[in-house]
């Protein structure tokens, strides 16, 4: 291990290294798209898919969407894989090389986007999370709850044979269309922990470890009885974020991602 440890540091700079330390104490770190997945084919299919709405969008100052149906539908093709999951498993895409792919679509306002679910239960573990709301056992109820996924993630693993893990996220701001990818380490799920009630609203449970908190962050909600994810803005401006589409025409996409 000091070996190794040693190496690291003479390859590495002292900024990269606690950089990469930071991203391996989370479930979810944002990485490049896979190889398997053909970026050129994505910004395609978005062109076709958002050009016809370009003037609606622009008169209406809507956000651009992708409903999840269709980014897991073109996730599929694009790499050369096939849909497992249909909305209901832990992963979405199986892509041709075998890893698994949770696709999410969501928008970004301000600074934030709205929610991915990524585990719910009303039946169970939902009654028993009032009970423990009510008394304040705030790290009782989110390990029930991360236990749970971490189940949801093994069994979709384990069912369709998945050599590894990735969240990608298709993301709208009011003039673009990004995606974006995250490793999904479900050895680090057991090392989450309670941040606490939220400040001034004791329904809900902040989730320490699912992701660096310049990304967003991850919450447990005592009324849905549900774990979720939000994306900061910042994701944006990573190396390893590809724009597909923009209703800016002037503006050509960003350059292919880092390898």
């Amino acid at each position: 291990m000091k070996q190794i440890r040693r190496v690291l540091v003479e390859k590495t700079d002292v900024r990269q290294l606690a950089h990469y330390s930071l991203y391996k104490m989370n479930v979810l770190r944002q990485v490049p798209l896979p190889d398997s997945i053909r970026i050129p084919y994505l910004r395609e299919k978005v062109q076709q898919y958002m050009d016809p709405r370009a003037e609606f969008y622009r008169d209406t100052g809507r956000n651009p969407y992708i409903e999840d149906e269709i980014g897991e539908y073109w996730t599929a093709k694009a790499s050369n894989g096939i849909e497992i999951g249909r909305g209901s498993g832990g992963m979405d895409v199986k892509t041709v090389d075998g890893k698994g792919i949770d696709v999410m679509c969501v928008i970004m306002k301000h600074n934030g986007s709205n929610e991915k679910s990524l585990t719910q239960n009303f039946s169970g573990a939902g009654a028993q999370l009032d009970n423990l709301f009510n008394e304040r056992r705030d790290v009782e109820a989110l390990s029930l709850f991360c236990e749970r996924y971490k189940e949801k993630i093994r069994k979709a693993r384990e069912d369709n044979n998945l050599t590894s893990m990735y969240l990608l996220a298709f993301i709208s701001t009011q003039t673009d269309i990004f995606v974006v990818c995250f490793y999904l380490d479900e050895t680090m799920i057991d090392e989450v922990r309670s941040g606490g009630f939220v400040a001034g609203r004791d329904r809900n449970i902040i989730a320490n470890g699912f992701i660096d908190p310049s990304e967003g962050n991850v919450k447990l909600y005592k009324s849905k009885k549900r774990l979720e994810l939000r994306l900061n803005r910042t994701v944006l401006a990573s190396p390893y974020t590809v724009q597909l589409w923009t209703l800016n025409q002037a503006v050509a996409p960003v350059a292919q991602p880092l390898a």
